[in-house]
């Protein structure tokens, strides 16, 4: 049991937890497996945590399940456990930067942010030197890292070329895709549906972009996997954005349910071409605050 808590220690993970399945006693030794199989996990580097609802310390301060993305997708190809800490550093500053937390042009200040992570400032330049490969952060002479700051202009164009992915991602899915794989999707939009109906953006965001990368790596076509990661990556604060106001709630949670009607017809065109819409109506949705934000920047 001490080795285990020192090695969860060591990869900052605050706190977890394991829950004998259904018919097993809850006794020491059903614990002790349990806790050699999660060990056994984290030393191949295929154990990603939750933060749990009142984390002790550390980066899991920052809130319960607050990643965007799957937390155990970033741990697929089995990356050493030495790289894991690192990896959980910038998916949390993803998150923070999507809900603003750290805002377009702000300064990264490395010992501010260990200090607010409560994690070393090693692991955290790992991080930061991963975001900036992602294009969310940007590394200026005598200025260190800031966030970064797209224009109306780049943002419109970012959201157009992952327009054109999704739609083909969307009729490969639908050539390629295993029935199984597309229930898992449907699943994810039952999830997704009823995160909303909790009022959980949080969730629903989580949710709503693991239906579309599920989507993509239904498609089985690695090189569109790789190509969509990083530019939905840059995007993330902006589709966030895009989903705060109820009216675009509602109506994202009503095209999700086209594309998963779509999908499960395999009607590989028609998917496509909603795809490429939906994820217009996200700069539909965002074009006049981004204006209005270029152009209060200019005027500076």
């Amino acid at each position: 049991m001490a080795d285990v808590k020192a090695t969860l220690g060591k990869f900052g993970i605050p706190e977890f937890s394991w829950t004998p399945s259904s018919g097993q006693v809850r006794d020491n030794t059903v614990i002790a497996k349990g806790l050699r199989d999660c060990h056994r996990r984290l030393r191949t580097g295929k154990l990603a945590y939750r933060t749990c609802a009142k984390p002790r310390s550390g980066i899991g301060r920052i809130g319960k399940m607050t990643d965007f993305e799957d937390e155990t997708g970033a741990f697929e190809n089995g990356e050493a456990p030495d790289e894991l800490l690192s990896m959980q550093i910038a998916q949390r500053l993803r998150t923070l930067i999507a809900t603003d937390e750290l805002k377009p042009g702000e300064r990264l200040r490395e010992r501010t942010l260990a200090e607010r992570l409560d994690v070393s400032r090693t692991p955290l330049r790992e991080a930061l030197k991963e975001l900036a490969s992602d294009g969310l952060v940007v590394v200026l002479p005598k200025r260190g890292a800031v966030v970064a700051d797209l224009s109306a202009a780049e943002i419109a164009e970012k959201l157009d070329v992952l327009g054109v992915i999704e739609a083909f991602g969307g009729e490969a899915a639908c050539r390629m895709a295993t029935d199984p794989e597309i229930g898992e999707i449907r699943a994810l939009h039952y999830e997704m549906h009823a995160a909303y109906e909790r009022r959980d953006r949080m969730n629903y965001f989580r949710l709503n972009q693991a239906i579309h990368t599920s989507i993509i790596a239904a498609a089985k076509n690695a090189t569109l996997r790789e190509v969509h990661e990083r530019l939905n990556r840059q995007l993330y604060r902006y589709r966030f954005q895009g989903s705060v106001t109820s009216e675009t709630w509602h109506t994202a949670i009503d095209e999700h349910e086209v594309i998963i009607r779509l999908l499960s017809a395999r009607e590989g065109a028609k998917l496509g071409d909603f795809l490429r819409r939906h994820v217009h109506s996200t700069w539909e949705q965002l074009a006049p605050q981004a204006e209005l934000l270029s152009e209060a920047k200019d005027a500076q």
